[in-house]
């Protein structure tokens, strides 16, 4: 992982990688309107699911696969 030095503008490569500690490094807004509302709660399983490999693993609980 990177980041980006403003002082020398350029990137340098972290000393401690994010994702060793299973952090999500960056997620995008999503408002939570008519349009985008699956997006949104697609966005809030992120930060709640720890380990999610696939969409499908986010819509898996106790073992069981849901629709949506």
């Amino acid at each position: 992982m990177f980041r980006w030095n403003t002082k020398d503008k350029s990137w340098q490569r972290r000393k401690k990688p994010l994702f060793d500690k299973g952090v999500i490094a960056r997620v995008h807004v999503v408002p939570p309107g008519p349009e985008t509302l699956e997006l949104f709660y697609f966005r809030m399983l992120l930060t709640v699911v720890s380990g999610p490999t696939s969409f499908a693993s986010l819509k898996t609980h106790n073992g069981t696969s849901h629709e949506t």
